[in-house]
């Protein structure tokens, strides 16, 4: 779901209620302010992606306080994440302070009072997720109030680019996909967050890990894709053709032969399944990426042992006996 907001030389005194009812709408309960100008040009829009939220922001300079009381009315506990794209200011929350800007991404715990301040023209992608989502995966919570993503980290060209994916995802499928893709970036998130973590090769090691784990999520998401390939893929999750080769080798297989096993396990569960007897094996076949049924039948039989058909016979017979 898309929702938009926008305002041009949105006056202080008169209309600056406007925005504080479409902050309190598209976010939640919290009280802007002036940091600069006394007009305001903004655009807020916001995209709900599974049990994940990014509102997209581009206004000139104001500010964002919430108190105890807005807290206590706000329905369930959030984490957000700016990811900031133009702009600089400063945020405070439980006693800690962090100045920030152009690439950092600033983190909150909207379970707390907090204070942040954007001056001059600013924009930013604010990535919304349940705070358990976050907090079962970090060592110290604390690092997330007032905490500082710094642009030359080394994890953040890669979270900016995994909440741009998130933004770019379309279709039934992609939305599916959303939920692994917000789950990963939950995890990169709190590694970057991680103080005690400096040890690189492990960084990368979970990195690799977690970029493993939403490929095999997009490639099973997409099975039914005749045109699944390594350059498609690379493309979606957003890496090269060789870095995704190189994440198959520590698994002793290839990324062709992994494709084609869980293809021929999704036709093989339909085949046995007495709600598809009815359906034609090549039907079967077809709607899990095959476009060539000979084809089908002889990887078929070299993984199990039987025809296809052979395999669907010896399954009724089973089930009546």
């Amino acid at each position: 779901m898309l929702t938009d907001w926008s305002t041009f030389k949105l006056p202080k005194q008169t209309d600056f209620a406007a925005l504080y009812d479409a902050v309190n709408s598209l976010y939640m309960p919290s009280t802007p302010f002036i940091t600069q100008n006394p007009t305001i040009n903004g655009i807020y829009r916001k995209r709900e992606i599974g049990n994940a939220k990014i509102i997209q922001v581009t206004a000139d300079g104001h500010g964002l306080k919430r108190n105890r009381s807005e807290v206590n009315r706000s329905e369930g506990d959030y984490c957000s994440f700016k990811f900031l794209q133009s702009g600089y200011g400063a945020v405070e929350q439980e006693g800690n302070t962090s100045s920030f800007k152009a690439g950092d991404i600033i983190t909150l715990d909207n379970s707390y009072p907090y204070r942040i301040s954007c001056y001059d023209h600013f924009s930013f992608l604010l990535f919304i997720v349940p705070r358990q989502m976050i907090y079962p995966r970090t060592v110290n919570p604390k690092v997330i109030h007032a905490g500082l993503i710094r642009a030359d980290s080394s994890l953040s060209s890669i979270l900016h680019s995994y909440v741009n994916g998130l933004l770019e995802l379309r279709g039934n499928k992609d939305v599916a996909y959303a939920s692994s893709l917000t789950d990963i970036l939950c995890g990169l998130i709190t590694i970057a967050l991680d103080p005690g973590n400096e040890n690189k090769e492990d960084n990368q090691q979970s990195v690799n890990q977690m970029r493993f784990k939403m490929l095999m999520d997009y490639v099973r998401g997409h099975l039914s894709d005749p045109e699944l390939s390594p350059a498609t893929v690379a493309g979606a999750c957003g890496i090269s053709v060789r870095y995704l080769h190189k994440l198959f080798e520590p698994h002793g297989i290839s990324f062709g032969r992994w494709v084609l096993k869980q293809r021929l396990e999704r036709c093989r569960e339909q085949i046995l399944d007495p709600r598809f007897h009815d359906k034609n094996l090549s039907h079967i076949s077809y709607n899990w990426g095959f476009n060539n049924f000979s084809h089908f039948i002889r990887v078929f039989r070299t993984e199990y042992g039987l025809s296809p058909r052979d395999y669907r016979k010896q399954g009724r017979i089973q089930t009546v006996s």
